[in-house]
Formats: structure tokens, C-alpha cells, sequence
């Protein structure tokens, strides 16, 4: 019967915030695209360090290749160039396949408890944020890219078709969207995977009816952050449930039984 009361239970009694109010009233201390995580520089520092690790494991392997490996002189040669060379193949393939990079980072990361802990915060939130604004959950990943916590119904119908969003609906998306970044910060005082979120809700914003300013888009994404950092503190406990049954990956009613 609690579960029952929990759906669709959000007050969509709109107001505008300012960047400073917003601040105040999530905790906020500092840079709020850092704190965030809009500028993905978490990720550009991770593949930094693995393309300086894989430099010096070419250089010290060339050299090894060239001292100690048996075989020709022109064998010694040409593979002493392939371990030289790994590191500039494997900037250009992330290079033309970003996404993949960013999976095969997540999957590595996820063996990480910690990191594990961040990325079921950060569906949890979504997941939450979801339920109490009455949006059917379809399914969720806990490492995924992007769309982890999936609704009905899907709001791009098709590549070049989608629906048309009532204000209503705009600010549910807002809440939705930011759900797993204030999840974050609620845990761990900064978010690292917003940019993808802030990335999707910006494409939400403009597929209202009324079409809105660029202003009215920023208030749209405070208001969402407020909105998502309170349902979020005021249903603290279900939310910790639901954690647990993310991370013993229960299917979407075990989690909404939680």
C-alpha cells in the first residue's frame, strides 16, 4: 500500500530558481558543472592516464623487443614498431568509436566497488525519480552509457518523429533527468556521469509545445535538480532499497516491490 501511495505522487507546483537558490537549496558548494560531472573531464583523465600507461608499456617494450627478443634483425625490427606504434592505434579507434570507449571504461570501472556503488546510485535515482512521477519503467542497466532506466512510452517514436511534450511533461523529464545526478551527489558530494544525462534532457526541453527560451531551459534543469534532490532525501529509505535490489540486479517489479 506505501509502494501504491509513492506512484505518481510528485507536486508539479512549479517555480523558478536561480542559479544561487538552486545551490542553497541542493548543497551545492562550488563549480556546478563540475560538481555535475557536465564536462566529462572524469573520463578525459582516465583515457589520459591509459594512453600514458600504454606509451611508456610501447617504449619499454620496443626496447626490450630490440635487446632480448630472438629472431632476424628485421624481425626484432617490425615488431618493435607494432609496440611503438599500440598506443596511436588505440587512440585512433576510440577516436572513431566514442561511445564503445565509454562502455568498455564503464565495464572496466564497474569491477570497482566504489564506482559500482556511483553507477546504482545514479539509476536508483532515475529509477525513483521515475516511479513517484508515474512513468512506467520498461527496464534498467545499471552499467550502462546511456538510457539505463528506460519508460514507457518511448518518447522518440521514431529517428525523425517525436512526440510533442506538454509542460507537465517537461517537468517530470527535468526531475527524471536529473534524478541521477543529484543521486550522486546526495552519496558521494559530485556526479560523474551527467554529461550524458544533461545531453538527453536538453533534447526533452525542446520538444515542448510551447517552445522555450534558452532562460526557460535553465530553469527547467534547476527546477529538476531541487525537485530530484528532495523527493530523493524525503524517500531516503526507499531509495536505499531500491539500491539493494539494483545491485542484486532484481527484475523492475522486485525493484519496485523493494
Amino acid at each position: 500500500l506505501n509502494r501504491l501511495k509513492l506512484w505518481d505522487s510528485t507536486n508539479l507546483l512549479y517555480r523558478r530558481y536561480s542559479l544561487q537558490e538552486m545551490k542553497i537549496a541542493t548543497g551545492i558548494r562550488g563549480n556546478v558543472s563540475e560538481k555535475f560531472g557536465l564536462n566529462g573531464q572524469k573520463d578525459i583523465d582516465r583515457v589520459s592516464k591509459i594512453l600514458c600507461g600504454l606509451i611508456i608499456f610501447a617504449f619499454l617494450a620496443s626496447t626490450l623487443f630490440i635487446q632480448n627478443i630472438p629472431g632476424s634483425d628485421y624481425f626484432k625490427f617490425v615488431s618493435s614498431w607494432i609496440a611503438t606504434f599500440t598506443p596511436f592505434g588505440f587512440l585512433l579507434f576510440f577516436i572513431t568509436k566514442p561511445k564503445l570507449l565509454q562502455q568498455t571504461l564503464v565495464k572496466a570501472l564497474s569491477l570497482n566497488p566504489e564506482y559500482r556503488d556511483r553507477l546504482v546510485s545514479h539509476e536508483a535515482g532515475h529509477f525513483l525519480l521515475g516511479y513517484l512521477c508515474g512513468l512506467p519503467i520498461e527496464e534498467y542497466k545499471a552499467d550502462s552509457v546511456s538510457n539505463a532506466v528506460t519508460f514507457f512510452p518511448n518518447i522518440y517514436r521514431s529517428k525523425d518523429d517525436k512526440a510533442e511534450l506538454n509542460d507537465a511533461t517537461i517537468l517530470k523529464l527535468s526531475m527524471v533527468s536529473m534524478g541521477g545526478i543529484m543521486a550522486e551527489c546526495l552519496n558521494f558530494g559530485n556526479s560523474e556521469g551527467g554529461s550524458a544525462d544533461m545531453n538527453q534532457l536538453n533534447e526533452f526541453l525542446k520538444l515542448g509545445k510551447d517552445k522555450l527560451s534558452d532562460r526557460e531551459q535553465k530553469e527547467r534543469v534547476r527546477y529538476g535538480a531541487v525537485m530530484a534532490h528532495s523527493y530523493i532525501t524525503l524517500n531516503k529509505s526507499s531509495f536505499d532499497k531500491l539500491k539493494i535490489a539494483i545491485s542484486n540486479k532484481e527484475p523492475v517489479i522486485g525493484c519496485i516491490r523493494a
